[in-house]
């Protein structure tokens, strides 16, 4: 018999976890937990929270309140386990990205790119219109180089799209800033 003063672990497990002991389970991220307690001091409830109860609640709550606890919870973590919708194939008007064969499409005719180039291309057409930084762009590449390094790999992109199509102006240079990628 639990004594009214243990808490009361409610997880979407088979697991109980008494006291303030959480199951190591319940740090892989995926099981639920909230904490129904006699003790109400903050000392309690943040202990109870840093040991990894999602929620904590004292043993005086009304039964509907629980219910709704419990199910914000649960919309929570089915929130998070559902896969985030990954965007295989950026389109920009003649840009075709395929991310998952990281290769680069104008109007058609495929475009010899670098994996650092690609991801340029990437960040820059992802959010059109949007000025990009050079820091930006060598995060989003995954590089570190200097800033003349990066203008030279805008100067081959441009090049590369140029062979493919003469009127190709679709990188601009916004002097000071960064560059920013323009609709055809």
């Amino acid at each position: 018999m639990r004594s009214p003063r243990t808490p009361i672990a409610l997880m979407r497990s088979r697991h109980s976890a008494p006291g303030f002991r959480i199951s190591p389970s319940s740090t892989s991220g995926w099981v639920t937990t909230s904490t129904a307690a006699s003790r109400c001091a903050d000392f309690d409830i943040v202990a109870g929270l840093r040991l990894g109860a999602d929620d904590y609640l004292t043993k005086d709550v009304s039964l509907p309140h629980l219910l709704a606890r419990i199910a914000a919870l649960f919309r929570r973590s089915d929130l998070l386990a559902t896969p985030q919708a990954s965007e295989e194939i950026l389109e920009r008007g003649p840009l075709s990205l395929d991310l998952k064969r990281l290769t680069a499409h104008w109007t058609g005719q495929r475009v010899d790119l670098t994996l650092t180039e690609f991801w340029m291309v990437h960040a820059l057409a992802r959010f059109p219109g949007h000025v990009k930084d050079r820091d930006g762009l060598m995060r989003d590449a995954k590089i570190v180089v200097d800033d003349s390094t990066i203008t030279s790999h805008i100067k081959r992109i441009r090049k590369k799209f140029l062979v493919l199509d003469a009127k190709f102006d679709c990188i601009e240079t916004v002097y000071g800033m960064g560059y920013r990628w323009n609709p055809a």
